[in-house]
């Protein structure tokens, strides 16, 4: 209707494009719908966008417009139907039961509430790729960190190893970027679990995340192995292989390698589980042991090693 503050608009978010990472950066759409729900006092919401294009079901922070606003959302999904084959029984539950109901018979929904196909949630069902942009949106702290390559020290030179004010190069050379790696993974191994995600540069002094993605590495990868295979095969054989052993056999269990798109370049996620024992970084003939601590990769060793293993490991 023409006196309705918000308007019928087209904004085609297709495959979270570049129109998606404008309006869900900065929260910039969650915080116009916010200001709508404030403006109206709206306390209610019933969400029904759970369809075929997942941008328009995910673009909305509403851990954020719950927090801003104070109102309940309630996420509606159907039980059997997938994509677009739910909207026209999202449209005949609206129809028969929702627009039907008192104000006071639509505040007394409560979440985990269904019809024989629809169901009432208060939390929403995020895709994997859309909760690891919310990951890196989120930015770094004691389970998450970022990495922007894997392999940025493999062609440096000699000269430029003895002239480095990085101790990881000038003590391990041309290995240095994997043994960061490998120690990143242990440290997330030997506390509580966590996320590595390579392909994301944070700035030190701004915070601000820019999306660079692995396929500037691929050419340090072998012919026919510069794709997703190839890098997880590069983790493997060139990271884990060489500086954790003893999670080798069983890798899969402890690490989860998945690749995503994130604004047209792809990023590889590391999903970490706390290891049932301790692990070492072994380099150079020593074993050192770090773990995550204050969103933070730090070595542990003499009596604070035997305490954290003991307080840890023992029971």
């Amino acid at each position: 209707m023409p006196f309705e503050p918000i308007q019928y608009y087209a904004c085609q978010f297709g495959d979270k494009n570049i129109s998606y990472d404008i309006w869900t950066r900065n929260h910039d759409i969650s915080k116009v719908f916010s200001d709508y729900i404030q403006t109206y006092n709206i306390s209610r919401i019933f969400d029904f966008t759970s369809c075929a294009v997942t941008a328009y079901h995910e673009c909305m922070n509403w851990d954020f417009i719950k927090e801003t606003t104070g109102a309940e959302v309630f996420h509606c999904y159907h039980r059997f139907a997938r994509r677009d084959q739910a909207l026209k029984p999202f449209g005949l539950f609206v129809k028969d039961e929702l627009i039907l109901k008192s104000e006071d018979e639509l505040l007394s929904i409560t979440p985990g509430m269904a019809t024989e196909e629809i169901l009432l949630s208060d939390t929403i069902n995020l895709s994997e790729n859309e909760t690891l942009r919310r990951l890196i949106d989120k930015g770094e702290d004691d389970l998450t960190e970022f990495k922007t390559t894997a392999l940025w020290s493999i062609y440096i030179s000699q000269n430029e190893i003895a002239n480095s004010t990085s101790r990881e190069v000038r003590q391990y050379g041309k290995n240095a970027s994997k043994f960061i790696i490998a120690r990143s993974i242990a440290s997330f191994l030997n506390a509580n679990g966590g996320n590595l995600i390579i392909g994301i540069n944070e700035g030190k002094k701004t915070n601000e995340k820019t999306v660079e993605g692995i396929e500037k590495e691929y050419h340090k990868l072998r012919d026919g192995d510069r794709n997703t295979d190839g890098y997880r095969l590069m983790l493997v054989d060139m990271i884990i292989k060489k500086y954790l052993p003893e999670i080798l056999t069983n890798f899969s269990n402890y690490v989860n390698v998945t690749f995503h798109p994130i604004s047209g370049k792809t990023v590889c996620w590391l999903q970490i589980k706390p290891a049932k024992r301790p692990v070492f970084v072994e380099i150079n003939g020593e074993e050192l042991f770090f773990s995550r601590i204050d969103a933070s990769s730090r070595i542990v060793s003499g009596k604070a090693l035997a305490k954290y293993i003991l307080d840890r490991y023992a029971k």
